[in-house]
């Protein structure tokens, strides 16, 4: 069956479920092409419940929200309104779980044969694309550059040497076919972290490029995305600045400090270290400079440990990071909410692999609204008219998949 056609015969099966997760690896190598869950067995809403609760010979499905942060930092609070209903931390396991390898399709159901018949039963599907669709920043322009002064004046100061900015991008009254919407990011932008979220009347629709953390044995990776150049008729040259740039160059180096500094706590002596500085990564519309940096656990760490040592992830935060996120609580006018943070797999061996939520969408089904955030790094390099440049760049998957406009004031 071809990929796509079997992707969306599961994305339908959403329809008849309120937790629902799946998440695709699109034509990256990787050992999982699609994980697949719906309908929970157990759930967990409390990181504290991590602990005690057996994960061992199970798979759990979840997210972690960026709001966790103030569980993890009591000195922080959410001052907007959450428009969505994802909790701060959400893990289930699931009663049908469908794992597509390279070459094996593994289904853990008590509903097995009936699954296998709807997958491979010939069906013919439609995905609609969208017209029409119009995204506002709640921040205009001059807005930005306000901020981006006060932000910089911190750097001027001392306060941060890097912060991650974000600004949210909104369409309200909007009725669409959230699966329709996926199947064409996996199709027009493909990203080896995609997944799709539902929660309730709450869903995210994610094309991310970015691994936030993997285990595997008692091995922590973790592989930050720090750096951004468009691809189009002059890509070339893009890709060549890229490589060049100071700016992006030292935005990556100390997102990559950050990591190594979070880690510090978990590892055992000398396995902290650098596997990739500054490598690039080709996506569809866009350029990517990316690090990976790995470590040994210590014996008894669990992961509720890697969560408070790590979470939220360095390349969505800043240096140091609990100042950073003091500045983005004072500066930024929106809850966050799933955006900026990770959606992922526990299987049944206790290792995991989570994404960082960017290049996403999410929709509240219940009352009509939408939006998709974007951000960048800022560092006493930045220019403020470059990073709005580099915002938009960012909404340009979604924008050629789906056929919607971005507009900023």
């Amino acid at each position: 069956m071809n990929e796509i056609n079997f992707l969306y015969k599961l994305l339908q099966l959403s329809k008849n479920f309120n937790k629902y997760i799946l998440l695709y690896s699109g034509i990256t190598p990787s050992k999982y092409k699609i994980i697949c869950g719906f309908e929970e067995n157990e759930e967990i809403i409390d990181i504290n419940k991590l602990i005690n609760t057996n994960l061992n010979n199970k798979w759990w499905l979840g997210f972690i929200s960026f709001e966790l942060k103030n569980k993890i930092f009591p000195f922080l609070s959410t001052k907007y309104d959450q428009l969505y209903d994802f909790p701060e931390l959400y893990f289930f396991n699931p009663k049908h779980l469908i794992i597509k390898e390279k070459k094996n399709l593994i289904i853990h159901s008590s509903n097995k044969e009936e699954i296998l018949n709807y997958l491979f039963k010939k069906e013919n599907f439609t995905i609609k694309s969208l017209n029409n669709l119009t995204f506002k920043s709640t921040t205009t322009k001059n807005m930005y550059k306000e901020k981006f002064k006060q932000i910089y004046n911190y750097l001027l100061n001392g306060d941060i040497y890097e912060i991650n900015y974000c600004i949210n991008f909104f369409c309200d009254n909007l009725k669409i076919n959230e699966t329709d919407i996926f199947a064409l990011l996996t199709i027009l932008n493909p990203s080896p972290f995609s997944c799709f979220v539902k929660y309730n009347n709450s869903f995210l629709i994610s094309s991310s490029p970015e691994r936030f953390i993997k285990k595997q044995g008692r091995v922590l990776i973790s592989q930050p995305i720090k750096g951004t150049a468009k691809r189009n008729k002059h890509s070339k040259a893009n890709l060549t600045r890229l490589k060049n740039s100071i700016k992006e160059k030292c935005e990556n180096i100390m997102t990559v400090d950050l990591v190594r500094s979070d880690f510090a706590m978990l590892c055992e002596p000398q396995t902290l270290k650098v596997t990739k500085l500054l490598h690039t990564k080709t996506l569809r519309t866009v350029y990517q400079l990316y690090s990976e940096i790995e470590c040994k656990l210590k014996n008894n760490i669990d992961i509720s440990d890697i969560i408070y040592n790590s979470f939220p992830m360095a390349s969505m935060t800043g240096i140091p990071k609990k100042r950073a996120l003091q500045i983005i609580e004072e500066t930024e006018n929106f809850s966050r909410e799933l955006y900026s943070g990770s959606v992922g797999y526990i299987d049944a061996n206790g290792d995991f692999d989570f994404n960082v939520v960017i290049r996403s969408l999410m929709y509240n089904k219940s009352n009509k609204y939408a939006s998709y955030p974007v951000g960048g790094a800022i560092t006493i390099y930045t220019n403020a008219n470059n990073e709005i440049n580099e915002c938009l760049v960012k909404t340009k998957g979604i924008e050629k998949s789906i056929k919607a406009k971005f507009t900023w004031d």
